[in-house]
């Protein structure tokens, strides 16, 4: 079936099975990809701006797009290519990116409210002023991550790696750091109330 498909903005594709397809440089902005299955696939330099991935399955794919304002609430993304892709505004709530690479990605004022990130590499990526409260972030790897203003409230970063990570006006409230790396992270300004820091080093 999907090879007859013939990727355009705004299509709608719910619920169908694009596994092991290749989209590359591509346009489906405002498309509607709720519920597909698109397992190993590859879509490299494809816009995915305003488009819906809600439910959708997205395992070991190449995602290094473009999906400013997308919707991918309760995707599964584990172990899927995100490297300098495009998020800016991207809704990630309660989303598994587990392993994900992500690696310079723009994420700023991204939602990733109880997403899923354990283990994924976020080296360099921008997520100033976006929210990953209750999310999960152990063992992440954050070195160099800009994380200006951005919102962890309740967060698990239990074994991250932020070396060199900027937090400055940061909301860690509640979060935990049990054993993290902060060395040379800027903490200025940031709010860290009943956070937990036991076994983390804090040198500069």
């Amino acid at each position: 079936m999907s090879a007859e498909l013939v990727p355009v903005p705004g299509i709608d594709l719910a619920d169908t099975d694009l596994s092991h397809l290749e989209w590359c440089g591509e346009n489906l902005s405002g498309a509607n990809l709720a519920g597909v299955i698109g397992r190993a696939t590859r879509f490299t330099g494809t816009k995915f701006d305003g488009a819906c991935l809600v439910g959708s399955q997205w395992q070991g794919s190449d995602l290094r797009g473009s999906f400013l304002g997308a919707n991918l609430t309760q995707g599964n993304f584990c172990e899927a290519d995100f490297r300098g892709a495009l998020l800016q505004g991207a809704i990630l709530r309660h989303s598994i990116l587990v392993r994900a690479s992500l690696a310079g990605a723009i994420l700023n004022g991204a939602n990733l409210i109880a997403a899923n990130l354990q283990g994924a590499d976020l080296r360099g990526a921008n997520l100033r002023g976006a929210n990953l409260s209750g999310a999960i972030l152990k063992d992440a790897n954050l070195q160099d991550a800009d994380l200006q203003g951005a919102i962890l409230e309740g967060t698990n970063l239990e074994l991250a790696d932020l070396r060199g990570a900027i937090l400055r006006g940061a909301t860690l409230s509640s979060a935990l750091l049990l054993c993290a790396e902060l060395e040379g992270a800027d903490l200025t300004g940031a709010t860290i109330e009943e956070t937990c820091f036991t076994g983390t080093c804090l040198t500069r």
